[in-house]
């Protein structure tokens, strides 16, 4: 396997904030639910998105799990805000 999935990425700050901005403005036009992973890559050029995963793994395996660690957010807390989120839209007129 050449790909490593190292959380949290070893990058400078900055760029986490940026890649994390940038991962908010391109959930929010596209108009995602729920848990959904977006990779970006960082180099030379700058910051490139390489894709938005809508259904992403959330099991032991997964990275997931380790990135809600490395964020201090434990599955629990995840699985009962998207439970509370789904409710609320549900009960909004449509």
């Amino acid at each position: 396997k050449d790909t490593q999935e190292i959380v949290p990425a070893p990058v400078p700050d900055e760029v986490a904030r940026q890649c994390q901005e940038l991962s908010l403005s391109i959930y929010r036009e596209l108009s995602c639910r729920g848990l959904v992973r977006i990779d970006h890559i960082w180099g030379a050029h700058g910051i490139g998105t390489i894709e938005v995963n809508t259904t992403p793994g959330f099991t032991a395996a997964s990275i997931v799990p380790r990135m809600l660690a490395a964020s201090g957010i434990s599955e629990h807390a995840l699985i009962n805000g998207m439970v509370a989120d789904a409710l609320r839209r549900g009960a909004q007129p449509r």
